[in-house]
């Protein structure tokens, strides 16, 4: 997401004034690559490479290519990866993507090299069961709030709602999730309105939002 403010800074800059900015995007990018290759020293051993713009990954088997493009004055085109680590004690390459219109974040299975895409970063459970996903951005095309199992076999959806944003807080145990749902409204709420929410595991396991729900407040007025 740095990566993604920074270079919606270049693209409004005009040419006399995005030099600068286009210098801090680089700077950026060369950061992220310093980090992730502490990432791959500390935990990828031959599982993780990079090569120059060429991130290596193995996977189902075989080794899984992603090409960076770079090129701060073809912003159009950029698409730049990051591998983070591992998850879930090791079953998944967890891989950040930047490109011109929006950061997404892969889990491949390193046993399948099946790959799910999120559109934020995956929030782990505290019993690593379960993940999370909100989108809590207005530059996201895409609101709402997402969450799977992971099972033997994979990642199995469990709960989807595309009504409001949300931003996840906190997990406060393995089976509830605090959140913060916000929405535009018109009239009253210039700013648009909020309020707490909780996804909860009922006991027959299944994943709810509050009932009743809460009440919604102006965003700005507390």
């Amino acid at each position: 997401m740095r990566l993604l403010c920074l270079l919606i800074l270049l693209c409004a800059f005009p040419p006399s004034e995005a030099t600068e900015v286009g210098d801090d995007f680089r700077n950026l990018v060369a950061e992220d690559r310093r980090q992730e290759q502490k990432a791959i020293k500390a935990l990828g051993g031959r599982q993780v490479q990079r090569d120059g713009l060429v991130l290596k990954l193995r996977a189902g088997g075989k080794t899984l290519r992603f090409v960076d493009r770079f090129d701060p004055q073809r912003e159009a085109e950029l698409l730049l990866y990051r591998w983070h680590g591992f998850q879930v004690q090791g079953r998944f390459h967890e891989v950040e993507v930047t490109s011109y219109e929006d950061t997404t974040w892969y889990w491949i299975e390193r046993r399948t090299g099946r790959k799910t895409v999120f559109t934020d970063q995956p929030q782990l459970s505290p019993d690593a069961r379960h993940v999370a996903v909100a989108s809590g951005d207005e530059l996201n095309e895409d609101p709402g709030l997402w969450l799977w199992s992971i099972e033997t076999q994979g990642l199995h959806s469990r709960f989807k709602t595309t009504s409001n944003y949300f931003e996840i807080q906190s997990w406060e145990s393995p089976r509830h999730l605090k959140l913060r749902e916000w929405r535009y409204t018109a009239g009253e709420c210039p700013q648009g309105s909020e309020r707490t929410q909780s996804l909860r595991q009922d006991a027959r396991g299944a994943w709810q939002l509050n009932l009743p729900e809460p009440a919604w407040t102006c965003i700005g007025t507390h």
